[in-house]
């Protein structure tokens, strides 16, 4: 199991690496536009990604 932990968070950095290494403007330029965002729709966006990433897990396991 910790394998597989690990596995995936190797793999949240690669993609998250190769965002920032392609498109350094862009990623600069979403996250000004973050900031301007209220906390409350932060909030949602995230839990929105969670239950979208455990629906994934249900699906793949």
């Amino acid at each position: 199991m910790w394998i597989e932990i690990l596995i995936g968070l190797s793999l949240m950095f690669v993609i998250e690496g190769l965002i920032l290494a392609v498109g350094p403007d862009m990623c600069k330029k979403a996250m000004h536009e973050i900031q301007k965002m209220p906390a409350s729709a932060l909030r949602i966006a995230g839990l929105g990604s969670m239950l979208f990433g455990l629906i994934m897990l249900l699906v793949v396991t």
